[in-house]
């Protein structure tokens, strides 16, 4: 019962899991408020999404892989 007073506990030091409502969530051997480790995850995809389309990285993915022969259909 109660489960937003439980405390998760961790498998592995990169295991984030944790039951919903959960109060804190366990990472790198640390507990951390909910709230705060959701907007750093939030805030640190916003970068690296960011930094991907400034430099353009979908676009040079993109046709890296249709330069292969695999996906090349001209005979």
């Amino acid at each position: 019962t109660d489960p937003i007073f439980n405390i998760p506990q961790g498998q592995h030091p990169f295991d984030y899991r944790a039951h919903f409502y959960a109060p804190q969530k366990y990472f790198l051997g640390g507990h951390y408020d909910t709230l705060w480790f959701n907007m750093s995850v939030i805030w640190l995809m916003t970068l690296i999404l960011y930094i991907m389309l400034y430099f353009e990285t979908l676009k040079k993915v993109l046709l890296y892989f249709s330069e292969l022969s695999l996906f090349n259909k001209t005979k």
